[in-house]
């Protein structure tokens, strides 16, 4: 795998928990529509088992709550963030921003 695959890979998938956080800011989301808001927004995918497994993670540290919702005749599962999880998510934001600035922010080289 060459390095700019590598860099795309842990910016996105790898880390597919700070944009599941991003969206949840907007509204609560069932699993099913986190995926595919995934793919429309950010333009990537993973594997619904990643997602899965992703919103029992960021569940039990406590930065997103789930809540049982009758839609249609069916029980879904939401997810909508916590305090917590803004507190990380700004915090994770700003890492970025600060980092990107580091490279050269702006000013970096135009390709």
């Amino acid at each position: 795998m060459k390095l700019y695959d590598k860099l795309v890979k842990s910016l996105t998938k790898e880390n597919v928990w700070l944009y599941i956080l991003c969206m949840l800011l907007d509204k609560p989301l069932y699993g099913h529509v986190i995926a595919e808001e995934l793919k429309q927004r950010y333009g990537f995918s993973t594997a619904k088992v990643t997602i899965y497994t992703t919103l029992y993670r960021l569940e039990r540290e406590g930065l997103i709550m789930k809540r049982k919702e009758k839609v249609e005749k069916e029980k879904r599962s939401f997810y909508e963030i916590t305090e917590n999880g803004k507190e990380t998510l700004d915090k994770c934001l700003r890492l970025i921003y600060d980092t990107w600035k580091k490279l050269g922010g702006e000013s970096a080289h135009q390709v």
